[in-house]
């Protein structure tokens, strides 16, 4: 898994694109590849994480983006997934764990939710409703 920091005009939201597998298999224990990319503080950001160029994970990846989930909970910022394929979805659907990480179905819903206040109605917990396929980023219809 290789993970680059892409800078967006707003410098209020961090845009990180992983590229191949999402798996942390093979890295050092206590490692976290998205705090060695960012910095220490990152859980206290605004980040979207682009998986379009993702060929897949593995349970090392999937047990890391719940991992990051909670640690942005916790410490007080905000992440927002996209790009994943349809085959990762279907992986997070089929575990349960849909609602785990916060997803967003584009780039610039990602960013609009990372910037919208919680009490907004922004994903806290990545809420993501799964019987008609509408994502918490994803302005209402209508």
């Amino acid at each position: 898994m290789k993970l680059t920091y892409k800078p967006l005009p707003n410098d209020e939201v961090l845009r990180v694109v992983c590229e191949g597998p999402v798996s942390v298999r093979g890295r050092a224990p206590g490692s976290e590849p998205l705090q060695e990319l960012l910095g220490p503080r990152c859980y206290k950001q605004k980040v979207v994480l682009n998986l379009e160029r993702a060929d897949g994970m593995d349970t090392s990846g999937l047990t890391w983006l719940v991992k990051i989930a909670g640690h942005f909970v916790t410490g007080g910022g905000r992440l927002l997934v996209y790009g994943f394929s349809p085959t990762i979805r279907h992986t997070l659907e089929v575990l349960g764990m849909i609602g785990t990480i916060p997803l967003a179905s584009s780039e610039a819903l990602a960013i609009e939710a990372a910037n919208r206040p919680a009490e907004a109605g922004a994903p806290e917990n990545g809420a993501y409703r799964t019987p008609n396929r509408v994502f918490p980023s994803d302005p209402p219809p209508g």
